[in-house]
Protein backbone atom coordinates (compact mmCIF):
# COMPACT_ATOMS: atom_id res chain seq x y z
CA UNK A 1 0.00 0.00 0.00
CA UNK A 2 1.20 3.93 -0.84
CA UNK A 3 -0.01 7.24 -0.71
CA UNK A 4 1.28 9.59 -2.85
CA UNK A 5 0.40 13.01 -4.52
CA UNK A 6 0.78 14.51 -8.21
CA UNK A 7 -1.01 16.79 -10.41
CA UNK A 8 -3.41 15.35 -12.43
CA UNK A 9 -4.24 17.18 -16.30
CA UNK A 10 -7.61 17.83 -16.38
CA UNK A 11 -7.62 15.86 -19.83
CA UNK A 12 -7.36 12.92 -17.80
CA UNK A 13 -9.68 13.56 -14.70
CA UNK A 14 -12.35 13.49 -17.72
CA UNK A 15 -10.84 10.17 -19.48
CA UNK A 16 -11.03 8.38 -15.97
CA UNK A 17 -13.43 10.17 -14.11
CA UNK A 18 -16.17 7.43 -12.25
CA UNK A 19 -18.55 9.69 -10.26
CA UNK A 20 -18.77 12.49 -8.90
CA UNK A 21 -19.87 13.22 -5.57
CA UNK A 22 -20.16 16.35 -4.65
CA UNK A 23 -20.49 20.28 -6.31
CA UNK A 24 -16.25 21.60 -7.40
CA UNK A 25 -15.81 23.83 -4.90
CA UNK A 26 -12.85 26.55 -4.36
CA UNK A 27 -10.33 24.90 -2.28
CA UNK A 28 -11.24 21.15 -3.65
CA UNK A 29 -8.72 18.45 -4.67
CA UNK A 30 -9.50 14.28 -5.39
CA UNK A 31 -8.49 11.19 -4.57
CA UNK A 32 -7.43 8.10 -7.08
CA UNK A 33 -5.56 5.16 -6.76
CA UNK A 34 -6.03 0.87 -7.85
CA UNK A 35 -7.24 -1.72 -6.02
CA UNK A 36 -5.57 -5.19 -6.36
CA UNK A 37 -6.06 -8.85 -4.93
CA UNK A 38 -3.10 -9.29 -2.90
CA UNK A 39 -2.96 -13.11 -2.96
CA UNK A 40 -2.85 -12.84 -7.73
CA UNK A 41 -2.44 -9.12 -8.07
CA UNK A 42 -4.87 -9.07 -10.23
CA UNK A 43 -7.47 -6.14 -10.10
CA UNK A 44 -10.80 -6.09 -8.22
CA UNK A 45 -14.01 -4.75 -9.93
CA UNK A 46 -16.82 -3.02 -7.86
CA UNK A 47 -14.86 -2.65 -4.46
CA UNK A 48 -17.49 -0.45 -2.80
CA UNK A 49 -14.53 3.21 -1.91
CA UNK A 50 -15.40 5.14 0.77
CA UNK A 51 -14.36 8.64 2.41
CA UNK A 52 -14.84 9.33 6.02
CA UNK A 53 -13.70 12.53 7.68
CA UNK A 54 -10.78 11.78 10.40
CA UNK A 55 -13.05 11.66 13.65
CA UNK A 56 -16.69 10.82 12.46
CA UNK A 57 -18.50 7.72 11.36
CA UNK A 58 -20.54 8.76 8.71
CA UNK A 59 -19.79 8.03 4.81
CA UNK A 60 -19.10 11.59 3.11
CA UNK A 61 -17.91 10.29 -0.31
CA UNK A 62 -17.68 7.19 -2.21
CA UNK A 63 -18.22 5.24 -5.06
CA UNK A 64 -17.34 1.49 -6.74
CA UNK A 65 -13.86 0.86 -8.49
CA UNK A 66 -13.82 -0.33 -12.50
CA UNK A 67 -13.10 -3.59 -14.33
CA UNK A 68 -9.49 -2.24 -14.05
CA UNK A 69 -9.49 -2.04 -10.74
CA UNK A 70 -9.33 1.54 -10.55
CA UNK A 71 -11.39 4.22 -8.97
CA UNK A 72 -11.39 7.99 -8.74
CA UNK A 73 -13.35 10.99 -6.62
CA UNK A 74 -13.32 14.35 -7.46
CA UNK A 75 -14.57 17.54 -5.84
CA UNK A 76 -13.35 16.28 -2.46
CA UNK A 77 -13.51 18.90 0.25
CA UNK A 78 -9.89 20.28 1.25
CA UNK A 79 -9.01 18.07 4.64
CA UNK A 80 -8.18 14.53 6.29
CA UNK A 81 -10.32 11.54 5.62
CA UNK A 82 -9.81 7.63 6.10
CA UNK A 83 -10.46 5.38 3.05
CA UNK A 84 -12.09 2.98 3.13
CA UNK A 85 -12.10 -0.15 0.61
CA UNK A 86 -14.77 -2.96 0.84
CA UNK A 87 -15.48 -6.12 -0.96
CA UNK A 88 -17.25 -9.43 0.04
CA UNK A 89 -14.72 -12.12 0.48
CA UNK A 90 -11.70 -9.74 1.40
CA UNK A 91 -10.53 -8.17 4.03
CA UNK A 92 -11.51 -4.54 4.45
CA UNK A 93 -8.91 -2.23 4.68
CA UNK A 94 -8.23 1.45 5.67
CA UNK A 95 -5.95 4.17 4.89
CA UNK A 96 -5.67 7.76 5.98
CA UNK A 97 -5.46 9.97 3.29
CA UNK A 98 -4.78 14.21 2.90
CA UNK A 99 -6.34 16.07 -0.01
CA UNK A 100 -4.97 19.59 -0.71
CA UNK A 101 -6.44 22.27 -3.05
CA UNK A 102 -5.66 21.48 -6.81
CA UNK A 103 -4.33 17.58 -6.39
CA UNK A 104 -5.07 14.27 -6.61
CA UNK A 105 -3.89 12.16 -3.12
CA UNK A 106 -3.14 8.71 -4.74
CA UNK A 107 -3.83 5.52 -2.96
CA UNK A 108 -3.23 2.20 -4.29
CA UNK A 109 -4.55 -0.73 -1.87
CA UNK A 110 -4.35 -4.88 -1.88
CA UNK A 111 -7.23 -6.78 -0.46
CA UNK A 112 -6.31 -9.82 1.38
CA UNK A 113 -8.83 -12.71 0.10
CA UNK A 114 -10.71 -13.50 3.12
CA UNK A 115 -12.58 -16.60 3.61
CA UNK A 116 -16.46 -16.18 3.66
CA UNK A 117 -18.96 -18.71 5.49
CA UNK A 118 -19.98 -20.95 2.46
CA UNK A 119 -16.34 -21.30 1.66
CA UNK A 120 -14.71 -22.72 4.81
CA UNK A 121 -13.51 -25.86 5.68
CA UNK A 122 -14.89 -28.25 7.75
CA UNK A 123 -12.40 -31.19 9.45
CA UNK A 124 -15.14 -32.96 11.64
CA UNK A 125 -17.19 -35.35 10.52
CA UNK A 126 -15.81 -35.90 6.85
CA UNK A 127 -12.90 -37.79 5.33
CA UNK A 128 -10.91 -34.76 4.44
CA UNK A 129 -10.37 -31.10 4.57
CA UNK A 130 -13.75 -30.09 2.74
CA UNK A 131 -15.54 -26.73 1.86
CA UNK A 132 -18.85 -26.26 3.69
CA UNK A 133 -20.40 -25.82 0.27
CA UNK A 134 -20.08 -29.39 -0.89
CA UNK A 135 -21.07 -31.13 1.96
CA UNK A 136 -23.74 -33.47 2.62
CA UNK A 137 -24.83 -32.42 6.24
CA UNK A 138 -24.61 -29.34 7.91
CA UNK A 139 -21.80 -27.86 9.80
CA UNK A 140 -21.92 -25.31 12.41
CA UNK A 141 -18.77 -23.11 12.39
CA UNK A 142 -17.81 -20.15 15.29
CA UNK A 143 -14.63 -18.47 14.52
CA UNK A 144 -12.64 -15.86 16.78
CA UNK A 145 -13.85 -12.91 14.98
CA UNK A 146 -17.87 -13.75 16.44
CA UNK A 147 -15.93 -13.75 19.88
CA UNK A 148 -14.85 -10.49 20.63
CA UNK A 149 -15.68 -10.58 24.50
CA UNK A 150 -15.44 -14.62 24.89
CA UNK A 151 -17.32 -15.43 27.93
CA UNK A 152 -15.77 -17.09 30.75
CA UNK A 153 -16.52 -20.72 29.94
CA UNK A 154 -15.40 -22.07 26.76
CA UNK A 155 -18.72 -24.09 26.76
CA UNK A 156 -21.12 -21.04 26.56
CA UNK A 157 -19.32 -19.23 23.89
CA UNK A 158 -21.65 -21.08 21.23
CA UNK A 159 -24.76 -19.41 23.04
CA UNK A 160 -26.68 -18.16 20.81
CA UNK A 161 -23.99 -18.31 17.86
CA UNK A 162 -25.25 -21.65 16.20
CA UNK A 163 -28.94 -22.63 15.37
CA UNK A 164 -30.92 -24.83 17.11
CA UNK A 165 -28.27 -25.26 19.81
CA UNK A 166 -29.54 -25.39 23.82
CA UNK A 167 -27.11 -24.25 25.98
CA UNK A 168 -28.32 -24.59 29.94
CA UNK A 169 -26.75 -23.21 32.95
CA UNK A 170 -27.92 -26.04 35.73
CA UNK A 171 -27.17 -23.27 38.13
CA UNK A 172 -25.75 -19.88 38.47
CA UNK A 173 -22.73 -20.85 40.53
CA UNK A 174 -19.58 -19.58 39.41
CA UNK A 175 -17.52 -22.40 37.28
CA UNK A 176 -20.38 -24.49 36.94
CA UNK A 177 -20.15 -25.90 33.37
CA UNK A 178 -23.53 -25.84 31.34
CA UNK A 179 -25.77 -28.43 29.52
CA UNK A 180 -25.49 -28.60 25.60
CA UNK A 181 -28.05 -30.42 23.54
CA UNK A 182 -27.46 -30.49 19.99
CA UNK A 183 -30.18 -33.16 18.33
CA UNK A 184 -32.67 -32.49 20.76
CA UNK A 185 -33.45 -35.34 23.49
CA UNK A 186 -32.05 -39.13 22.51
CA UNK A 187 -34.10 -41.17 25.04
CA UNK A 188 -37.18 -41.15 26.57
CA UNK A 189 -35.76 -41.64 30.39
CA UNK A 190 -32.51 -39.38 30.33
CA UNK A 191 -32.22 -39.78 34.25
CA UNK A 192 -28.61 -40.62 34.70
CA UNK A 193 -27.72 -40.47 30.85
CA UNK A 194 -25.32 -38.03 29.61
CA UNK A 195 -27.25 -36.17 26.73
CA UNK A 196 -23.94 -33.44 26.06
CA UNK A 197 -22.39 -33.73 22.74
CA UNK A 198 -18.59 -35.15 22.83
CA UNK A 199 -16.27 -32.21 23.45
CA UNK A 200 -12.96 -32.53 21.47
CA UNK A 201 -10.09 -30.13 21.84
CA UNK A 202 -6.60 -30.18 19.58
CA UNK A 203 -7.77 -33.50 18.98
CA UNK A 204 -8.11 -34.61 22.41
CA UNK A 205 -11.46 -36.32 23.54
CA UNK A 206 -12.56 -34.93 26.65
CA UNK A 207 -12.63 -37.43 29.32
CA UNK A 208 -14.75 -34.48 31.07
CA UNK A 209 -16.48 -30.97 30.53
CA UNK A 210 -14.95 -27.88 29.30
CA UNK A 211 -15.30 -26.06 32.26
CA UNK A 212 -11.56 -26.05 32.62
CA UNK A 213 -10.73 -24.22 28.91
CA UNK A 214 -9.91 -20.92 28.91
CA UNK A 215 -12.32 -19.54 25.87
CA UNK A 216 -9.68 -16.74 25.08
CA UNK A 217 -7.53 -19.50 23.61
CA UNK A 218 -10.02 -20.50 21.54
CA UNK A 219 -9.75 -19.94 17.49
CA UNK A 220 -12.89 -22.07 15.95
CA UNK A 221 -15.27 -24.11 17.15
CA UNK A 222 -17.08 -26.59 14.63
CA UNK A 223 -20.51 -28.40 15.48
CA UNK A 224 -21.65 -31.44 14.20
CA UNK A 225 -25.51 -31.90 15.01
CA UNK A 226 -26.60 -35.16 12.67
CA UNK A 227 -25.27 -38.62 12.40
CA UNK A 228 -22.06 -37.75 10.41
CA UNK A 229 -20.58 -36.70 14.02
CA UNK A 230 -20.73 -40.40 14.70
CA UNK A 231 -18.72 -41.83 11.34
CA UNK A 232 -15.27 -40.73 12.55
CA UNK A 233 -15.73 -41.21 16.46
CA UNK A 234 -18.28 -44.22 16.81
CA UNK A 235 -21.43 -43.96 19.59
CA UNK A 236 -19.50 -41.95 21.88
CA UNK A 237 -20.65 -38.75 19.12
CA UNK A 238 -24.32 -39.71 18.90
CA UNK A 239 -24.95 -36.61 20.82
CA UNK A 240 -22.83 -34.75 18.34
CA UNK A 241 -19.71 -33.63 18.12
CA UNK A 242 -18.28 -30.09 19.22
CA UNK A 243 -14.57 -30.03 18.12
CA UNK A 244 -12.59 -27.08 19.28
CA UNK A 245 -9.13 -25.64 17.71
CA UNK A 246 -7.19 -23.16 20.07
CA UNK A 247 -5.08 -20.24 18.55
CA UNK A 248 -1.13 -21.90 17.17
CA UNK A 249 0.21 -18.66 16.11
CA UNK A 250 -0.05 -20.13 12.33
CA UNK A 251 -1.43 -16.74 11.02
CA UNK A 252 0.95 -14.39 12.56
CA UNK A 253 3.51 -13.07 10.20
CA UNK A 254 6.55 -14.61 9.21
CA UNK A 255 9.66 -14.05 12.09
CA UNK A 256 7.12 -11.97 14.36
CA UNK A 257 6.22 -12.44 17.68
CA UNK A 258 2.50 -10.94 19.11
CA UNK A 259 1.83 -10.16 22.70
CA UNK A 260 -1.40 -9.82 24.33
CA UNK A 261 -2.30 -8.65 27.52
CA UNK A 262 -6.25 -8.40 28.38
CA UNK A 263 -7.74 -7.60 31.86
CA UNK A 264 -11.54 -7.76 32.16
CA UNK A 265 -13.65 -6.70 35.20
CA UNK A 266 -17.27 -6.92 35.67
CA UNK A 267 -19.69 -7.06 38.46
CA UNK A 268 -22.51 -9.40 39.62
CA UNK A 269 -26.03 -7.80 41.03
CA UNK A 270 -28.93 -9.30 41.87
CA UNK A 271 -32.19 -7.59 39.47
CA UNK A 272 -33.81 -5.54 41.99
CA UNK A 273 -36.55 -7.99 43.59
CA UNK A 274 -40.11 -8.04 43.74
CA UNK A 275 -41.68 -6.35 46.84
CA UNK A 276 -43.94 -9.56 47.35
CA UNK A 277 -41.32 -12.57 46.81
CA UNK A 278 -41.16 -12.90 50.96
CA UNK A 279 -44.05 -11.68 53.23
CA UNK A 280 -43.48 -8.96 56.04
CA UNK A 281 -46.56 -9.68 57.64
CA UNK A 282 -47.07 -13.12 59.91
CA UNK A 283 -49.93 -14.80 62.10
CA UNK A 284 -49.34 -14.36 65.77
CA UNK A 285 -51.25 -12.38 68.14
CA UNK A 286 -49.83 -8.76 69.59
CA UNK A 287 -50.23 -6.81 72.99
CA UNK A 288 -53.03 -4.40 73.22
CA UNK A 289 -49.95 -1.33 72.36
CA UNK A 290 -48.47 -3.98 69.52
CA UNK A 291 -45.14 -3.85 70.64
CA UNK A 292 -44.44 -7.17 71.77
CA UNK A 293 -45.96 -10.95 70.96
CA UNK A 294 -48.38 -12.60 73.24
CA UNK A 295 -47.32 -15.94 74.71
CA UNK A 296 -49.06 -18.54 76.26
CA UNK A 297 -48.97 -17.09 79.61
CA UNK A 298 -50.69 -14.45 78.60
CA UNK A 299 -47.61 -11.94 79.22
CA UNK A 300 -45.89 -9.99 76.46
CA UNK A 301 -42.33 -11.19 75.03
CA UNK A 302 -39.90 -10.36 72.39
CA UNK A 303 -39.91 -12.36 69.13
CA UNK A 304 -37.07 -14.44 69.79
CA UNK A 305 -37.28 -14.91 73.19
CA UNK A 306 -40.63 -16.17 73.31
CA UNK A 307 -42.04 -19.77 74.21
CA UNK A 308 -44.84 -20.02 72.49
CA UNK A 309 -46.68 -17.30 71.14
CA UNK A 310 -50.36 -17.41 70.43
CA UNK A 311 -51.85 -17.17 67.35
CA UNK A 312 -54.40 -14.53 66.51
CA UNK A 313 -57.11 -16.70 64.85
CA UNK A 314 -57.82 -15.41 61.38
CA UNK A 315 -58.79 -18.57 60.13
CA UNK A 316 -59.05 -19.86 56.95
CA UNK A 317 -61.85 -22.52 57.40
CA UNK A 318 -63.46 -23.66 60.45
CA UNK A 319 -62.50 -25.80 63.92
CA UNK A 320 -59.25 -24.89 66.16
CA UNK A 321 -56.55 -22.14 64.57
CA UNK A 322 -53.30 -23.73 63.84
CA UNK A 323 -49.99 -22.28 61.82
CA UNK A 324 -51.23 -24.11 58.50
CA UNK A 325 -54.80 -22.71 58.41
CA UNK A 326 -54.25 -18.99 60.14
CA UNK A 327 -53.78 -16.00 57.30
CA UNK A 328 -50.89 -14.09 58.24
CA UNK A 329 -52.52 -10.46 58.21
CA UNK A 330 -50.58 -9.16 61.27
CA UNK A 331 -47.78 -6.67 61.06
CA UNK A 332 -44.16 -6.63 62.59
CA UNK A 333 -43.63 -4.55 65.63
CA UNK A 334 -40.22 -2.48 65.03
CA UNK A 335 -38.17 -2.83 62.18
CA UNK A 336 -38.17 -5.12 59.09
CA UNK A 337 -35.54 -6.39 57.29
CA UNK A 338 -35.17 -7.35 52.98
CA UNK A 339 -33.91 -11.15 53.99
CA UNK A 340 -33.80 -10.85 50.19
CA UNK A 341 -30.53 -7.99 50.29
CA UNK A 342 -29.68 -9.69 53.61
CA UNK A 343 -29.08 -13.05 51.83
CA UNK A 344 -27.39 -11.75 47.96
CA UNK A 345 -24.54 -9.51 47.89
CA UNK A 346 -22.77 -8.41 44.64
CA UNK A 347 -19.86 -10.12 43.27
CA UNK A 348 -16.50 -8.49 41.28
CA UNK A 349 -15.01 -10.56 38.58
CA UNK A 350 -11.66 -10.17 37.48
CA UNK A 351 -9.72 -12.14 34.81
CA UNK A 352 -6.14 -11.58 33.33
CA UNK A 353 -4.86 -13.44 30.31
CA UNK A 354 -1.12 -12.79 29.00
CA UNK A 355 -0.37 -14.43 25.69
CA UNK A 356 2.69 -14.84 23.53
CA UNK A 357 2.70 -16.03 19.69
CA UNK A 358 4.57 -15.76 16.78
CA UNK A 359 6.27 -17.91 13.67
CA UNK A 360 9.78 -18.38 12.36
CA UNK A 361 10.02 -20.41 9.34
CA UNK A 362 8.96 -23.55 10.02
CA UNK A 363 8.04 -23.30 13.87
CA UNK A 364 4.47 -21.19 15.10
CA UNK A 365 3.58 -21.03 18.60
CA UNK A 366 0.96 -20.46 21.13
CA UNK A 367 1.34 -19.45 24.58
CA UNK A 368 -0.73 -17.64 27.17
CA UNK A 369 -1.43 -17.88 30.61
CA UNK A 370 -4.61 -16.70 32.30
CA UNK A 371 -5.78 -16.20 36.34
CA UNK A 372 -9.59 -15.60 36.82
CA UNK A 373 -11.47 -14.91 40.02
CA UNK A 374 -14.99 -14.88 39.73
CA UNK A 375 -17.20 -14.10 42.90
CA UNK A 376 -21.09 -15.20 43.38
CA UNK A 377 -23.67 -13.12 44.82
CA UNK A 378 -24.18 -15.32 47.96
CA UNK A 379 -22.87 -14.17 51.55
CA UNK A 380 -19.84 -15.80 52.40
CA UNK A 381 -19.42 -18.10 49.51
CA UNK A 382 -15.83 -18.40 48.06
CA UNK A 383 -16.76 -18.21 44.04
CA UNK A 384 -14.56 -19.41 41.46
CA UNK A 385 -10.97 -19.20 41.19
CA UNK A 386 -9.01 -20.34 37.78
CA UNK A 387 -5.68 -20.37 36.56
CA UNK A 388 -4.56 -21.78 33.55
CA UNK A 389 -1.31 -22.30 31.36
CA UNK A 390 -1.41 -23.66 27.37
CA UNK A 391 1.70 -23.76 25.21
CA UNK A 392 0.50 -24.76 22.00
CA UNK A 393 4.08 -25.65 18.98
CA UNK A 394 3.80 -26.31 15.53
CA UNK A 395 6.86 -28.15 13.51
CA UNK A 396 7.00 -28.92 10.12
CA UNK A 397 9.97 -31.20 10.30
CA UNK A 398 10.19 -31.27 6.34
CA UNK A 399 8.21 -30.86 3.65
CA UNK A 400 5.37 -33.33 3.58
CA UNK A 401 5.58 -33.89 8.14
CA UNK A 402 4.23 -31.65 10.66
CA UNK A 403 4.21 -32.38 13.74
CA UNK A 404 1.58 -30.61 16.45
CA UNK A 405 2.11 -30.49 19.87
CA UNK A 406 -0.67 -29.12 23.01
CA UNK A 407 -0.46 -28.55 26.41
CA UNK A 408 -3.13 -27.53 28.52
CA UNK A 409 -2.62 -27.21 32.45
CA UNK A 410 -5.67 -25.69 34.75
CA UNK A 411 -5.50 -25.11 38.40
CA UNK A 412 -9.74 -24.13 39.53
CA UNK A 413 -11.00 -23.86 42.82
CA UNK A 414 -15.25 -23.47 43.44
CA UNK A 415 -16.97 -23.12 46.60
CA UNK A 416 -20.11 -25.81 46.57
CA UNK A 417 -22.90 -24.07 48.72
CA UNK A 418 -25.98 -24.98 47.95
CA UNK A 419 -29.56 -25.71 49.81
CA UNK A 420 -30.10 -22.74 51.39
CA UNK A 421 -32.58 -21.07 48.91
CA UNK A 422 -35.02 -22.70 50.80
CA UNK A 423 -34.62 -21.90 54.26
CA UNK A 424 -34.54 -17.89 53.15
CA UNK A 425 -38.33 -18.58 51.88
CA UNK A 426 -39.38 -18.91 55.07
CA UNK A 427 -37.50 -16.36 57.40
CA UNK A 428 -39.37 -14.11 59.34
CA UNK A 429 -39.44 -10.04 58.36
CA UNK A 430 -38.59 -8.98 62.33
CA UNK A 431 -35.80 -10.72 62.09
CA UNK A 432 -32.14 -9.65 61.56
CA UNK A 433 -30.17 -12.74 60.14
CA UNK A 434 -26.83 -10.94 61.07
CA UNK A 435 -27.83 -10.28 64.54
CA UNK A 436 -26.09 -11.76 68.00
CA UNK A 437 -27.79 -14.79 69.26
CA UNK A 438 -29.67 -13.86 72.20
CA UNK A 439 -28.94 -17.58 73.74
CA UNK A 440 -25.37 -17.76 72.67
CA UNK A 441 -23.57 -14.55 72.82
CA UNK A 442 -20.78 -13.52 70.31
CA UNK A 443 -22.69 -16.05 67.75
CA UNK A 444 -25.11 -15.01 65.33
CA UNK A 445 -28.70 -15.82 65.25
CA UNK A 446 -29.66 -19.67 64.50
CA UNK A 447 -32.91 -19.98 65.43
CA UNK A 448 -35.11 -17.37 64.09
CA UNK A 449 -38.79 -18.87 64.85
CA UNK A 450 -39.20 -20.38 68.24
CA UNK A 451 -42.23 -22.12 66.43
CA UNK A 452 -40.04 -24.30 63.77
CA UNK A 453 -36.84 -25.80 64.52
CA UNK A 454 -36.40 -27.15 60.93
CA UNK A 455 -35.36 -23.91 58.84
CA UNK A 456 -32.58 -22.14 60.80
CA UNK A 457 -31.18 -19.22 59.11
CA UNK A 458 -29.34 -19.97 56.32
CA UNK A 459 -26.60 -17.06 56.45
CA UNK A 460 -25.44 -18.85 59.85
CA UNK A 461 -24.57 -22.53 57.55
CA UNK A 462 -23.20 -20.26 54.83
CA UNK A 463 -20.62 -18.74 57.13
CA UNK A 464 -19.77 -21.67 58.94
CA UNK A 465 -19.60 -24.74 56.83
CA UNK A 466 -16.83 -25.04 54.31
CA UNK A 467 -17.75 -26.74 51.50
CA UNK A 468 -15.06 -26.80 48.18
CA UNK A 469 -13.74 -28.45 45.37
CA UNK A 470 -9.99 -28.28 44.30
CA UNK A 471 -9.47 -29.62 40.92
CA UNK A 472 -6.75 -30.03 38.54
CA UNK A 473 -6.49 -30.67 35.19
CA UNK A 474 -3.92 -31.27 32.33
CA UNK A 475 -4.50 -32.07 28.33
CA UNK A 476 -2.18 -33.27 26.65
CA UNK A 477 -1.67 -33.98 22.53
CA UNK A 478 0.98 -34.48 19.79
CA UNK A 479 -0.62 -34.75 16.12
CA UNK A 480 1.78 -35.52 13.15
CA UNK A 481 0.70 -35.63 10.01
CA UNK A 482 2.53 -37.21 6.54
CA UNK A 483 1.62 -36.54 3.03
CA UNK A 484 4.10 -38.86 1.04
CA UNK A 485 2.52 -37.63 -2.22
CA UNK A 486 -0.78 -35.70 -3.46
CA UNK A 487 -3.07 -38.45 -3.16
CA UNK A 488 -2.28 -39.94 0.50
CA UNK A 489 -2.75 -38.33 4.09
CA UNK A 490 -1.39 -39.87 6.82
CA UNK A 491 -2.46 -38.37 10.28
CA UNK A 492 -1.36 -40.05 13.42
CA UNK A 493 -2.85 -38.54 16.69
CA UNK A 494 -2.14 -39.94 20.85
CA UNK A 495 -4.19 -37.81 23.53
CA UNK A 496 -4.23 -37.81 27.35
CA UNK A 497 -7.10 -36.13 29.47
CA UNK A 498 -6.64 -36.39 33.34
CA UNK A 499 -8.44 -34.59 35.88
CA UNK A 500 -7.99 -34.80 39.51
CA UNK A 501 -10.99 -33.84 41.49
CA UNK A 502 -10.80 -33.44 45.71
CA UNK A 503 -14.16 -32.05 47.53
CA UNK A 504 -14.41 -31.18 50.97
CA UNK A 505 -17.19 -30.31 53.32
CA UNK A 506 -15.99 -29.31 56.85
CA UNK A 507 -18.32 -28.71 59.93
CA UNK A 508 -16.43 -27.13 62.34
CA UNK A 509 -16.43 -28.49 66.40
CA UNK A 510 -19.32 -26.96 68.28
CA UNK A 511 -21.56 -26.69 64.97
CA UNK A 512 -25.24 -25.33 66.38
CA UNK A 513 -27.96 -26.87 65.39
CA UNK A 514 -31.69 -26.14 66.17
CA UNK A 515 -32.18 -29.52 68.29
CA UNK A 516 -29.38 -31.88 69.39
CA UNK A 517 -27.78 -33.59 65.94
CA UNK A 518 -25.56 -36.26 66.66
CA UNK A 519 -22.59 -36.33 64.01
CA UNK A 520 -22.58 -32.48 63.66
CA UNK A 521 -22.46 -30.59 67.11
CA UNK A 522 -19.09 -31.83 67.57
CA UNK A 523 -17.90 -31.33 63.97
CA UNK A 524 -17.34 -33.63 60.46
CA UNK A 525 -15.71 -33.70 57.94
CA UNK A 526 -16.26 -35.40 54.58
CA UNK A 527 -13.82 -35.93 51.47
CA UNK A 528 -14.39 -37.18 48.10
CA UNK A 529 -11.56 -38.00 45.76
CA UNK A 530 -11.46 -39.05 42.60
CA UNK A 531 -9.36 -39.36 39.08
CA UNK A 532 -10.64 -39.27 35.37
CA UNK A 533 -8.15 -40.78 32.76
CA UNK A 534 -9.06 -40.84 29.35
CA UNK A 535 -5.78 -41.90 26.68
CA UNK A 536 -7.14 -42.10 22.93
CA UNK A 537 -4.86 -42.85 19.97
CA UNK A 538 -5.81 -42.83 16.50
CA UNK A 539 -4.35 -43.13 12.76
CA UNK A 540 -6.38 -41.94 9.79
CA UNK A 541 -5.58 -41.84 6.39
CA UNK A 542 -7.19 -40.43 3.69
CA UNK A 543 -7.01 -40.67 -0.07
CA UNK A 544 -8.14 -38.21 -3.10
CA UNK A 545 -9.10 -39.51 -6.26
CA UNK A 546 -9.71 -37.16 -9.12
CA UNK A 547 -12.10 -39.50 -11.11
CA UNK A 548 -12.82 -36.50 -13.50
CA UNK A 549 -13.49 -33.26 -13.99
CA UNK A 550 -16.60 -33.24 -11.96
CA UNK A 551 -16.09 -35.52 -9.98
CA UNK A 552 -13.63 -36.48 -7.16
CA UNK A 553 -13.60 -39.56 -4.56
CA UNK A 554 -12.37 -38.85 -1.39
CA UNK A 555 -11.72 -42.26 1.24
CA UNK A 556 -10.84 -42.41 4.52
CA UNK A 557 -9.79 -45.40 6.96
CA UNK A 558 -9.39 -44.96 10.63
CA UNK A 559 -8.31 -46.78 14.07
CA UNK A 560 -9.62 -45.40 16.89
CA UNK A 561 -8.16 -46.64 20.69
CA UNK A 562 -10.22 -45.31 23.71
CA UNK A 563 -9.64 -45.93 26.91
CA UNK A 564 -11.23 -44.65 30.16
CA UNK A 565 -10.42 -44.80 33.76
CA UNK A 566 -12.10 -43.51 36.63
CA UNK A 567 -11.98 -44.05 40.58
CA UNK A 568 -13.30 -42.67 43.77
CA UNK A 569 -12.94 -42.94 47.09
CA UNK A 570 -14.88 -41.66 50.17
CA UNK A 571 -14.27 -40.43 53.63
CA UNK A 572 -16.62 -39.40 56.43
CA UNK A 573 -15.39 -38.59 60.08
CA UNK A 574 -16.76 -36.95 62.60
CA UNK A 575 -16.37 -35.66 66.59
CA UNK A 576 -13.34 -34.02 66.52
CA UNK A 577 -11.08 -34.09 69.61
CA UNK A 578 -9.87 -30.55 68.90
CA UNK A 579 -11.29 -27.73 67.10
CA UNK A 580 -9.67 -26.08 63.68
CA UNK A 581 -7.89 -29.47 62.80
CA UNK A 582 -9.66 -30.16 59.81
CA UNK A 583 -7.79 -33.70 59.68
CA UNK A 584 -9.48 -37.91 60.20
CA UNK A 585 -6.65 -38.19 62.32
CA UNK A 586 -8.15 -35.87 65.07
CA UNK A 587 -11.85 -37.48 64.30
CA UNK A 588 -12.87 -40.39 66.46
CA UNK A 589 -12.06 -43.67 64.90
CA UNK A 590 -15.38 -45.03 66.23
CA UNK A 591 -17.00 -42.32 64.00
CA UNK A 592 -15.36 -43.12 60.39
CA UNK A 593 -16.19 -44.48 57.07
CA UNK A 594 -14.42 -44.72 53.41
CA UNK A 595 -15.85 -46.27 50.77
CA UNK A 596 -14.37 -46.39 46.62
CA UNK A 597 -15.42 -46.90 43.42
CA UNK A 598 -13.23 -48.16 40.54
CA UNK A 599 -14.63 -48.42 36.95
CA UNK A 600 -12.46 -49.06 33.76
Amino acid sequence: MRVRSTIVPTLALLAAGLFVAAPAAAQTGSVTGTILDASTGAPLDAVQVSLETVGATETTLGGLTQATGRFLIINVPVGQYVLRAQLLGFGTQTQVVDVTAGQAAVVDMRLEPEAISLSEIVVTGVAGATQRTKLPFDVAQVRVADLPVPSVNAAQSIQGKVAGVQVVSNSGRPGTAPSILLRGVTSLDASGRNQDPLYIVDGVILGASMVDLDALDIQSVEVVKGAAAASLYGSRAANGVIQIRTKRGAEIADDQVRYTLRTEYGRSELPEPSPLILTETHEYALTADGSQFLDQDGTGCDWLLCASPVLAGQRAQGGPANEWNTYQTQKWPGQTFDQVNRFFTNGEFLQNNVSVEGRSGRTNFHVSASNLQQEGILMYEPGFRRTNLRVNVDQSVLDNLTVQSSILYSRPKQGTEEGQLFDLTRMPAGVDLLSEDPFEPGEMVLTVNPTDNESPNPLYELKTVDRESFRSRFLGAITARFAPNEWLKIDGNASFDRLDRDDQTYWPKGYRTPSPATGFNDGRLYKLASRTEALNASLTASTVWQVTDQIRNNTSARYLYEQEDFNRTRNWGYDFAVAGIPTFETTSNDHEWSSSYLET
